[in-house]
């Protein structure tokens, strides 16, 4: 019985699967006995990924139907293994798990009007960028090159203005930072972010901030001409993030030198290649463009999105403690935030993650009919929801344990499968072996038979699910067969996954995880003292530095920004900050949620100090921190 009635292609792609297994080589029943799978078995999946990947599934994008279907899809799967629901077992039993995520900015309304009353085009002349707060603005608008005030690199544009030239002004500057002749950052070698990138003063936020902390009203943001794209203007869904306090737009070239017209007999392209060349050499010429006015209204899109897992109930003495799988089942959708491409094409994630939950769907296959084992653990399977917007998913479900009616404590290990479609040259990249004493034992011991070439990393920090268990003490490993150039793009297709190797990789996942269903002694924790802030909270390279996980549950909001976790002998650590506790206060600014904490640390000195005020338990308390460097 198949959930949901999708055969789009299926026959050929049965057809393609034999014919695949047996241009590997024997398929005799050494081969599937040493590797525990079959051909059906491998037939199977590939209908699952035929199926994840399926246009009416629309890339399981955040808040489109398709991510909806693709949660039903796993759940009445599930349910035909005879599994149990996992949620709220014992008073209203459920498969999926909801929460609330935010789908980004979209500008509701704009408007742009320059001083002669022409009416600017939405869309094609400017664009409200993702970050901009919602406002009306008026007032002489003028021009101060980059825009930025750094003392790490004794520049500042700001430097023969006064506090008057500026207050209610539209401050209007260049996009990116001071540039060599071919264009490339002259501070970004320097710095150690490489050629061809841009520090954190080159954000779209800190030229906002900065401006507004100056009194600005509003920020108009152009190409300088050594980059200008012409009339391409920055996407509003691509441009989110760290919300910022005055409207920010960008406008084209054609625009700015329309402004530019009005104060010099030059030609204005000439003219503005000058002002760029003069800024590039820390020598900002300050002008008044005129007046102009005019309005941004963004709204921030809400979505209902659901975890799904189920339950393989254990059984004796260990039957109370508990061994999770997991992978996330959600992609980009139509493309947007996250998204290499620029065009609004469906993203089918056949690799990313539809490997991964294909793979869990059958693993929970195999494991109903193997363990009938007297004394096992209970086996969670769990696919996430909201990955590719922060690992909301596995946030939520770490957080909301109590759902599941299990504690930290009784999680004996939690397996990852991120991205295994791709395997190329038998090999296989395992990360968070130094998370557990065991894993190095046991992984060897799963493989034997199979004989994959496994690269292993110990950390357990990284951009997928399992980290958020990492958090909580639980040893984690995560599974990866690599990068592609298809990644987070659309041509990540069905056809290019590779079966057998994704089998392969299933094969030992399957193996290692009966292990830890039925071995009595358990991993011990270990701590790989390296985690740290991630997107989109991290602030850049060569931003202050906290050392914390933050709680992605206060991502929005006014009640303070929550610590999921603390890294040992880091900045927070040494100034006494622990778990659970809540960041009111920076100084004299208020903490509403991560936003105003990382806005805090993004403008913050290394090696300053900061009085903190800290909720611990509902009680204020005040620590003092030094304020680190990530490169140390």
């Amino acid at each position: 019985m198949k959930s949901v009635p999708f055969n789009l292609g299926r026959n050929q792609f049965w057809l393609v699967t034999l014919v695949l297994l047996s241009a590997c080589g024997p398929l005799g029943p050494q081969r599937v006995l040493t590797e525990q799978w079959s051909v059906q078995q491998a037939i199977r999946y590939q209908e699952i990924l035929v199926d994840l990947t399926s246009p009416v599934m629309e890339g399981r994008g955040a808040g489109t139907a398709g991510l909806d279907l693709a949660r039903d899809y796993i759940a009445n799967d599930f349910k035909r293994l005879g599994l149990a629901p996992a949620f709220d077992y014992d008073v209203n039993p459920s498969f999926s798990q909801p929460f609330e995520i935010n789908l980004g900015p979209e500008v509701h309304s704009q408007a742009l009007i320059l001083e002669d009353s022409s009416v600017l085009e939405s869309g094609r002349e400017f664009n409200a960028v993702g970050i901009s707060a919602s406002d009306f603005f008026e007032g002489q608008a003028i021009f101060v090159g980059y825009g930025i005030e750094s003392k790490r690199h004794t520049y500042n544009s700001y430097e023969s203005l006064a506090p008057e030239d500026i207050d209610g002004k539209i401050v209007v500057v260049y996009r990116f930072e001071p540039q060599d002749s071919t264009g490339h950052s002259l501070w970004s070698q320097r710095d150690g972010y490489g050629i061809g990138r841009w520090s954190r003063q080159a954000t779209f936020h800190r030229k906002a901030e900065t401006a507004a902390r100056h009194g600005a009203s509003a920020l108009l943001v152009v190409n300088p001409p050594s980059l200008d794209s012409g009339s391409k203007l920055v996407s509003v869904a691509r441009s989110g993030g760290l919300d910022a306090s005055i409207p920010v737009i960008h406008i084209t070239s054609n625009v700015f030198e329309r402004m530019l017209a009005s104060c010099t007999q030059m030609s204005p392209d000439i003219f503005s290649k000058r002002l760029q060349k003069q800024a590039d050499h820390g020598n900002t010429s300050v002008l008044s463009l005129g007046r102009i006015r005019g309005h941004v209204e963004i709204e921030r899109q809400q979505a209902t999105v659901s975890n799904v897992a189920a339950i393989l109930t254990g059984s004796g003495e260990l039957a109370d403690e508990v061994v999770v799988v997991g992978a996330h089942y959600d992609h980009l959708g139509y493309g947007g935030i996250g998204s290499r491409v620029h065009v609004a094409q469906m993203h089918p994630g056949a690799d990313d993650n539809a490997s991964g939950a294909g793979a869990l769907m059958l693993l929970a296959e195999m494991l109903r009919a193997e363990l009938d084992h007297a004394t096992r653990r209970t086996v969670l399977f769990v696919a996430f929801a909201g990955e590719e917007r922060g690992l909301l998913g596995s946030a939520y479900l770490t957080k909301h344990l109590g759902q599941l009616g299990v504690n930290a404590k009784q999680i004996v290990a939690m397996v990852n499968m991120d991205m295994i479609g791709r395997l190329e040259n038998n090999r296989l990249f395992v990360f968070g072996t130094d998370s557990g004493d065991q894993w190095n034992q046991l992984l060897g011991n799963a493989n034997q038979s199979i004989g994959l070439d496994l690269h292993t990393d110990g950390s357990a920090q990284g951009a997928s699910d399992h980290v958020h268990f990492y958090n909580q003490k639980i040893p984690v490993l995560h599974f990866f067969t690599g990068a592609h150039a298809d990644y987070h793009r659309p041509s990540d297709t069905v056809e290019k996954i590779n079966q057998v190797g994704s089998m392969r990789v299933l094969s030992l996942v399957k193996s290692l995880v009966i292990e830890l269903v039925i071995q009595r002694q358990r991993l011990a924790f270990k701590h790989d003292n390296s985690i740290e802030m991630r997107r989109p909270t991290a602030p850049s390279h060569g931003a202050g530095y906290l050392g914390i996980m933050p709680d992605y549950e206060t991502l929005h909001g006014e009640s303070g920004c929550g610590v999921q976790a603390v890294t040992i002998n880091g900045p927070a650590h040494q100034a006494g900050l622990r778990e659970n506790d809540v960041i009111v206060r920076w100084g004299k600014n208020a903490i509403g949620n991560v936003y105003d904490l990382t806005r805090q640390l993004r403008s913050s000195e290394i090696g300053s100090q900061v009085e903190l005020r800290v909720l611990r338990s509902g009680k204020p308390i005040q620590l003092m921190v030094k304020i680190g460097s990530r490169s140390k």
